[in-house]
């Protein structure tokens, strides 16, 4: 009688292990589904920014930017939103163009004016005829520097970047 007591118990305690593993991987499959999903319909979970130091050669000036890796086109309210900060402690005025391969074809989505140490772009108006479907694309932003007399540099920076569109 105690055999079978102590192998009802073990037998118990391997389905009850059983039964959570299971139930765990359930819930992992169902979180990467959802996530999945998320990143198909153009919303990425946020992220906070990395940043990036860079520095121009010709005049060992450094640029510093802070941005986050990836920008959200609405098409139906004409913007875009990322984040790209030129921080105070770097020493180059900056401009940025994001550019992502739609198509097998190179579309610029957004140019900035002169971004200068302490200016931020969190917010453009896209401006675009051409028509693309909502989801993820490859990008990048190049970041080209301007030199203290106010002339952009031969030098630019590239960045890889996700777009979604929605």
């Amino acid at each position: 009688m105690r055999v079978m007591n102590k192998i009802n118990k073990n037998s118990f305690k391997i389905v009850a292990i059983f039964i959570g593993v299971a139930v765990a991987t359930m819930i992992l499959i169902m979180a990467g589904t959802y996530l999945a999903q998320r990143f198909d319909k153009g919303e990425p979970d946020g992220g906070s920014p990395e940043v990036v130091e860079d520095v121009v050669k010709n005049d060992d000036k450094t640029a510093s930017m802070e941005y986050s890796g990836y920008i959200t086109i609405n098409t139906e309210e004409n913007n875009i939103k990322l984040y790209f900060k030129n921080p105070i402690r770097s020493q180059k005025d900056i401009r940025i163009e994001a550019i992502g391969e739609v198509d097998g074809e190179d579309i610029k989505f957004f140019e900035t004016g002169k971004i200068h140490p302490g200016e931020k772009i969190e917010t453009i108006e896209y401006k675009s005829d051409k028509k693309i479907d909502t989801g993820r694309y490859e990008g990048k932003f190049i970041v080209h520097f301007y030199n203290d007399q106010g002339k952009e540099e031969i030098v630019n920076s590239e960045i890889k970047i996700n777009i979604y569109v929605k």
